[in-house]
């Protein structure tokens, strides 16, 4: 990735230029109905360009490199028109970024590899039932090569690897599915397949049951909903924009005293590591809610330079600001038992509807997927019922927090179970 040098030698005769490159190579498969539709593999290069100059940014991309030079042509002519910012962020500093213990490599899988993974997870599903229909499958292996510079010195390159796999399964009206990812090539296809064919077994013949304010317990994917949109509250720029709920409330209790949750790109083979940001900013550990109380938001440099801080790494995208996002969420694990976890309550599997929650106000209405009601240790699938209330409101009746985390996406997170929440049928 040498033609970085040459694009910024030009870039950065227009101003202060941050430039990065992304090689990604990737295969993927796809089955419908237990038969192979779709075998792809390719790849794609992305240049990002920036310019910055006298509080005024102009971006520009490209994925045909041999027009580097038009690429940042355009990003000058943006900057010139373009209004200015409230404040001139800095550029990173960070003069060599190389060096990644996160466990990052890349993953070298075939293509009959690849099917043979499939092949493993419809043998898991199949030894639930026979008769259950495995729909779906898609799977996919992505390397990622990254590059970054900046006009001050700041360089930075790393690579990466991705596998994940998500697989559904139908019988006499139930649906059963899961997902799994890994950066380490260590996923279970078999047990994947299994638990999607498990999920869809139970939850046949669901009854409807009556509204009600009950204990609900919400299983790692359901959480993940949930958390992607707590995490909203949590970035800086909302802060400054007036929507996050926890403005002016660092070192104060805003969550349930159960609740921890940091934010980690450097974490052990975590789905979302990497070394740097898309500004360079090195990557480090974010407390931001400790025991229910508030540490600290997620910045990029333009929130840190506005709000007086540091930038936390967590710079999503060069081409606007500000742009913040979360790498690797975490919740920390409790000390509840599966006897406390599913002890008289509603368990869901999965939540559907949060992209129309509110995630200023908190208020959602969150339809609930493979749920059952749990009494007196008996297990009954239900349908047509949802759950009512407010984000903020329900993370404060946290009753129990799960002893195991998973992480299947770039968020990990243990069982969690909630007082008092309200279900409609």
């Amino acid at each position: 990735m040498e033609e970085i040098e040459k694009i910024l030698n030009y870039a950065q005769k227009f101003g202060d230029a941050e430039i990065m490159l992304n090689k990604e190579e990737e295969t993927s498969l796809a089955f419908e109905k237990e038969t192979l539709t779709n075998l792809n593999a390719g790849e794609t290069i992305e240049l990002n360009v920036r310019i910055t100059k006298n509080k005024k940014y102009g971006f520009a991309q490209t994925t045909n490199l041999s027009k580097w030079r038009e690429c940042v042509d355009a990003a000058v002519k943006l900057m010139k028109v373009n209004e200015p910012l409230t404040v001139n962020p800095e550029l990173s500093g960070s003069k060599l970024i190389r060096e990644f213990d996160a466990g990052a490599r890349l993953i070298s899988i075939q293509n009959e590899e690849l099917i043979n993974k499939a092949f493993e997870i419809m043998r898991g599903a199949k030894d639930v039932d026979k008769e259950l229909l495995v729909s779906e499958i898609d799977m996919a292996v992505c390397n990622f090569k990254v590059r970054f510079a900046n006009s001050i010195g700041c360089d930075g390159y790393y690579e990466s690897g991705i596998i994940n796999a998500h697989a559904s399964c139908v019988l006499k009206g139930a649906i059963g599915y899961d997902i799994s990812a890994s950066k380490k090539d260590d996923i279970d296809f078999y047990e994947l397949g299994k638990s999607a064919g498990k999920l869809c077994i139970k939850s046949q013949n669901p009854k409807k049951i009556e509204s009600q304010k009950t204990d609900v317990t919400i299983d790692y994917l359901g959480m993940v909903e949930l958390l992607d949109l707590l995490s909203k509250s949590l970035f800086a720029s909302n802060v400054l924009e007036n929507k996050s709920v926890f403005k002016n409330k660092v070192g104060k209790e805003v969550l349930s005293p159960k609740i921890s949750i940091i934010d980690d790109a450097t974490l052990l083979h975590g789905i979302e590591s990497q070394p740097f940001d898309a500004e360079g900013t090195c990557s480090k550990r974010n407390e931001l809610i400790i025991n229910g109380m508030l540490k600290g938001f997620l910045h990029d440099k333009y929130t840190a330079k506005q709000m007086g801080v540091e930038s936390t790494g967590n710079c999503a995208s060069m081409a606007i600001r500000p742009s913040i996002k979360y790498t690797n969420l975490i919740v920390k694990e409790g000390n509840a038992s599966e006897d406390e976890l599913f002890d008289d309550c509603i368990y869901a599997y999965n939540l559907m509807g949060s992209h129309m929650a509110n995630p200023v106000s908190g208020d959602f209405a969150l339809n609930l997927l493979n749920a059952f009601e749990i009494k007196n240790g008996k297990w009954a699938p239900i349908r047509d019922a949802m759950l009512t209330g407010n984000l903020f409101e329900l993370f404060k009746n946290v009753k129990a927090v799960g002893k195991k985390a998973k992480m299947r996406s770039g968020i990990a997170t243990p069982l969690i179970k909630f007082s008092n929440v309200q279900v409609v049928a």
